[in-house]
């Protein structure tokens, strides 16, 4: 798979564009973003761009691999992969696209669960065809919501034109405001009857709200956590990564920082009793 000209295409480009004294030309490749998006398409077909994520082969739209994939939140994606389990149930609030969906059904085998939570219509439709595409659509179930501290609905800021990683229930920048359902994951983990072994949370400022929302899950049940907790964002609420950090240490969670970068990568074990 790593020799598909469209994966030879796109390392290529890479390595042009990171080059030493090329990194500069941001209108050059602004204006090269188009044609090299149509050629890659046109050598995809509908397979998808094999890219190694987090040390992980997968298949994703052409149009979003313009990232460095290769070395994008790799201790994040390893530690995610390490925690899991066969048959374990794993919750991807915040799936974005599915990176972590699809590690999470890879890595835990057929037997492995994957509840994953995208309300931004665009970005969810991405989702469903990376799973397609990575053979792992009959493992994950997809909810079309947000997970928060109360049920209801809420204001949600998303990029209309590209499935932004970004979106989020915070104002940002020029983002579109829509609304979406909220729910909380203890109702979630009441309905479906899945109680959860993992959880995974990256949603743009709102860590604190979703594990709010958890108390009962997260009491009952101990499950591992891997938050990405976001400064700026948690600013906007004037709250910071301490705050939640604290938070989960009040709870029996011992957290440890794993990396950070504009983020703040964490692993949240829960401490015998």
């Amino acid at each position: 798979m790593s020799f598909h000209p469209a994966a030879v295409l796109r390392r290529s480009a890479q390595s042009i564009r990171h080059a030493p004294g090329l990194q500069g030309l941001t209108p050059l490749w602004n204006c090269l973003r188009a044609p090299y998006g149509r050629l890659l398409t046109r050598l995809t077909g509908s397979e998808g761009v094999p890219v190694r994520v987090g040390g992980q082969l997968m298949r994703l739209a052409p149009d979003t691999v313009n990232l460095n994939w290769e070395t994008v939140e790799v201790e994040s994606y390893r530690a995610f992969a390490d925690q899991i389990r066969p048959g374990d149930v794993v919750y991807d609030i915040g799936a974005h696209f599915g990176t972590y969906s699809i590690i999470a059904a890879r890595k835990g085998g057929p037997t492995t669960r994957v509840i994953a939570y995208e309300p931004c219509d665009l970005t969810r439709r991405y989702l469903e065809r990376h799973l397609r595409w990575n053979a792992v659509e009959g493992q994950v179930t997809i909810r079309p919501l947000c997970c928060g501290r109360t049920t209801g609905e809420a204001s949600f800021y998303a990029r209309p034109d590209r499935p932004e990683g970004t979106n989020g229930l915070l104002p940002y920048e020029d983002f579109v405001e829509t609304t979406v359902a909220v729910t909380t994951l203890d109702r979630e983990v009441e309905e479906l009857r899945l109680p959860p072994a993992l959880i995974k949370i990256d949603v743009e400022g709102a860590e604190l709200d979703v594990l709010l929302g958890a108390v009962s899950a997260l009491s009952i049940y101990r499950p591992r956590l891997l938050l990405s907790l976001h400064p700026q964002r948690l600013a906007q609420s004037g709250l910071d990564c301490d705050t939640v950090l604290a938070w989960l240490s009040a709870r029996g969670y011992d957290c440890r920082v794993i990396s950070e970068d504009q983020e703040q990568h964490v692993l949240a074990l829960p401490l015998k009793r």
